[in-house]
């Protein structure tokens, strides 16, 4: 199969079916184990007749199916298998390479990720430091939009957030309101050309024994954004309009140890650590 006719799956939500789990042996060659859990998109053709194969990343155990989005292509320029990369979350090239050598080591692969194909064929490219993207304030009235950036949010860093996919896609036209007007939150959506890129929300009077913190809640940018500055205008924002309630001394947030990005881009905005939870870190910074 061509790269082309796999990276338009780049960025979508699949289901793979594991039909060689995580420490099981390859079938025709015993001296292969795989690292990770590997399988197939049901209802899909791959260059040999067959379906899709996928590797499935951030599962630390056997599983019979998973569900996640399609963060890289692994095309071989000497096969007629790629390969799809499966998460809930980003890996770095270097990550993905380390993590598929045990069997694309015979082979001549490449590793593209969504940002990656879009500047290689110049279609669709990621938003540049320059393009116009506006930060608002999320209302009832934009509700869908919220909506939108929510349930990809979820999606994709499920590990980054206390709700899941599932439990919120059913969500009503008024709850989705009601999501956005709860009482203490303020809520920031960051959009470009009518869509939503980011979000992000404080909430305050969450701690009923100190009404002078305010927790930094939902923080999230679609992947073709990061690194382009949206996150730290989301969260310079946020903080501005903290820092303006006189009631406010100091803003937390929790993120997850994996998120490293994350974790530097709290950093560089003054916060610092104070404390874990199960798997996350706690960060605090002064507001005065």
């Amino acid at each position: 199969m061509s790269i082309r006719d796999l990276t338009p799956y780049l960025g979508q939500a699949v289901q793979v079916v594991i039909d060689r789990p995580l420490g099981s042996l390859h079938p025709r060659h015993p001296d292969i184990c795989y690292p990770v859990n590997y399988g197939f998109l049901p209802g899909t053709i791959s260059g040999d007749g067959a379906p899709i194969d996928a590797y499935v990343f951030g599962v630390d155990t056997p599983v019979e199916t998973y569900q996640g989005v399609v963060i890289a292509v692994v095309a071989r320029e000497d096969d007629v298998e790629d390969k799809l990369v499966v998460a809930s979350r980003d890996f770095s090239r270097e990550e993905i390479a380390q993590a598929v050598a045990f069997q694309e080591q015979f082979f001549s692969s490449k590793i593209i990720t969504a940002p990656s194909y879009a500047e290689n064929l110049m279609l669709n490219p990621p938003a540049t430091e320059d393009e116009d993207v506006e930060i608002i304030i999320a209302t009832p009235d934009i509700w869908q939009a919220a909506r939108e950036i929510r349930l990809e949010s979820l999606l994709r860093d499920p590990q980054a957030f206390g709700s899941t996919y599932a439990e919120t896609v059913d969500r009503t036209e008024a709850e989705w309101r009601a999501w956005v007007s709860r009482p203490g939150l303020t809520m920031l959506l960051a959009r470009t050309a009518g869509q939503p890129v980011g979000i992000v929300g404080a909430l305050r009077d969450f701690d009923p024994d100190d009404s002078s913190v305010a927790m930094i809640v939902s923080m999230y940018v679609t992947s073709t954004h990061r690194g382009q500055g949206v996150g730290r205008r989301l969260l310079q924002t946020i903080l501005a309009a903290l820092e303006d309630d006189p009631a406010l001394t100091r803003a937390i947030l929790h993120v997850s140890r994996v998120q490293l990005p994350a974790q530097r881009l709290y950093a560089s905005l003054g916060f610092v650590p104070v404390g874990e939870e199960e798997d996350e870190i706690v960060m605090e910074r002064p507001l005065r």
